[in-house]
């Protein structure tokens, strides 16, 4: 279990929606992980063990199991726009700041 009251320690995962041109797919799984104040996520444990990004439902599609992200915030979709944010034609549509702790 790993904790941390910054956004900077999502700066690798937002390297690798970009890296790997992954916005659309990103920002529709992380879409369906708001729960009210929360953003809730998961990756691929295998993948990010390799330096990639493999966002996953359920943990049993890793088979090491899947590593989970809870994000305590009082806006995830700020928090969303800034990870991976609307695109067109594969283009970012804007780049937005990481948000303030």
């Amino acid at each position: 279990v790993g904790e941390s009251n910054s956004y900077r320690s999502l700066l690798k995962i937002h390297e690798l929606i970009r890296r790997e041109r992954i916005m659309d797919a990103a920002r529709s799984m992380l879409r369906k992980g708001v729960i009210g104040n929360m953003l809730i996520f998961k990756v691929n444990k295998q993948a990010a063990y390799q330096g990639r990004l493999s966002f996953v439902e359920t943990d049993s599609e890793s088979p090491m199991g899947a590593i989970t992200f809870i994000i305590e915030t009082d806006n995830p979709y700020e928090v969303i726009d800034w990870l991976a944010p609307k695109t067109s034609m594969g283009k970012p549509l804007w780049e937005r700041e990481m948000p303030k702790d």
